[in-house]
């Protein structure tokens, strides 16, 4: 028997994640307008009709694109700051393996640019979901400082501020490395 009918729900988050992975491709490589359906279809090896059965139009394969990229960069900065790591190399640790991917993703791609605006109309919602849930880790990691959740909502806002002002991947980790040392002294 194969695994479709063996494990049903395994197989079809599978298939899922081979849009989505396929999806994200597409997007990197054509941009969100040059993007089609038929593209994702191709590259993910599905029929256009199963990919319309898992995805309404473009604008839900690309909401659920951007909500798999979040989940991800947020599951790799929990597992980069363990609990009880010390604050400076956690946030760093953090801050870096939720925003690097991403970072790169869209230097990489020519249509970078379009594809953050299109996310800011498109899933307006995601951004400040990352914001929330990245806070909530530091905050976490912070556990027992009276001011850990105002401190952990202003690093996980200036930590977006410098990914979003910076020209390189080298810049970004500069800055992330000198605001993680000065956070961590303040929450001494």
């Amino acid at each position: 028997m194969s695994n479709d009918v063996d494990f049903p729900a395994a197989a079809a988050t599978d298939k899922r994640d081979v849009i989505l992975a396929a999806a994200t491709e597409a997007f990197a490589r054509y941009g969100y307008r040059r993007t089609a359906m038929e593209d994702v279809a191709d590259l993910a090896g599905v029929s256009r009709p199963l990919l319309y059965t898992r995805f309404r139009n473009k604008a839900d394969l690309f909401a659920a694109v951007a909500q798999r990229l979040v989940d991800t960069a947020l599951r790799d900065a929990e597992t980069a700051w363990p609990p009880g790591a010390p604050v400076e190399d956690g946030l760093r640790a953090a801050a870096l393996a939720k925003g690097l991917p991403l970072f790169r993703l869209l230097r990489d791609s020519p249509h970078g640019a379009e594809l953050i605006a299109q996310a800011k109309d498109a899933a307006a919602g995601i951004q400040h979901d990352i914001t929330a849930r990245f806070a909530d880790l530091i905050a976490a990691r912070l556990a027992g400082h009276p001011d850990a959740r105002t401190l952990a909502a202003m690093a996980a806002h200036a930590i977006n501020g410098m990914k979003a002002g910076a020209d390189s991947e080298a810049q970004f980790e500069r800055e992330v490395r000198a605001f993680a040392r000065a956070f961590a002294a303040i929450t001494r």
